[in-house]
């Protein structure tokens, strides 16, 4: 009898939905993971331990699919590794997840002069002259 409560009762503890979780302490968490592995990133970049730099990429997204520090990241290793339109592709996704960031903007900027598209560089340079 004792066996069958308690059997019952550890079903009913994980059939409870969870929304009484303090989304604000999952959020902090969140942060921080993604904040320490963008250290690792960044050191296992340096190191030019490129694949190892990507896969803590792949994991930091799976965590904060949002994170734009994470996608500059993977623009700038696959630009190292002159993978020029892996790169573009994540300077793009980062620049779209923050566009008010001027390291990105500058950056995107650069590099539509380095492949010869004024027009689209001439764009972002009148943006950045407007927001300063």
């Amino acid at each position: 009898m004792q066996r069958s409560f308690f059997i019952i009762s550890f079903s009913l503890l994980f059939s409870i939905p969870f929304s009484f979780i303090d989304k604000g302490i999952v959020a902090q968490n969140t942060e921080q993971n993604t904040t320490y592995l963008l250290y690792e990133i960044i050191k296992k970049r340096q190191a030019h331990n490129y694949d190892e730099a990507i896969d803590l990429c792949q994991h930091a997204l799976l965590i904060d699919p949002e994170n734009s520090d994470i996608l500059y990241e993977l623009f700038y290793i696959n630009f190292e590794c002159d993978n020029h339109e892996k790169a573009f592709h994540y300077l793009k996704l980062a620049f779209e997840k923050n566009p008010n960031n001027k390291y990105y903007k500058e950056s995107l900027i650069n590099y539509y002069e380095a492949f010869n598209k004024h027009e689209e560089a001439i764009t972002l340079i009148l943006e950045l002259i407007k927001n300063e």
